[in-house]
């Protein structure tokens, strides 16, 4: 679309009818333009591909930060018992604020063992 609204652009066309012709804002025509300007549309295809992997990987390295920060919150401590690993689970969610799916899932602990009180 950039292409064919610098084509119509080169031809004398006013921009306002080009933009009409092309169908897009002329806030979105000039964001496009200083993005993309200069770039054929292969190349244009290949940096969204990599925007879109960049934002997957930023979300799984975030994920493995947290679980590591969730692992050496509770490292000088041997999960030895069943009790100590709930005590463990509520303190990482107290600390770090996670959620208790996570936190379980983490340290090992199965979750229905997590809400079950302990009988006497």
């Amino acid at each position: 679309m950039l292409r064919d609204a610098d084509s119509l652009l080169a031809q004398g066309r006013p921009v306002k009818e080009v933009l009409l012709t092309v169908s897009v804002t002329p806030i979105t025509y000039y964001r496009w333009r200083k993005q993309y300007h200069g770039l054929n549309s292969d190349h244009v295809e290949r940096l969204l591909r990599l925007q879109t992997e960049n934002g997957r990987l930023r979300r799984a390295v975030a994920g493995l930060t947290l679980d590591k920060r969730i692992l050496l919150s509770v490292l000088q401590a041997y999960l030895p018992s069943v009790p100590f690993r709930r005590d463990s689970v509520a303190h990482v969610q107290a600390v770090l604020g996670v959620s208790e799916r996570r936190a379980c899932r983490v340290l090992g602990q199965n979750r229905s063992t997590q809400r079950k009180q302990r009988s006497r």
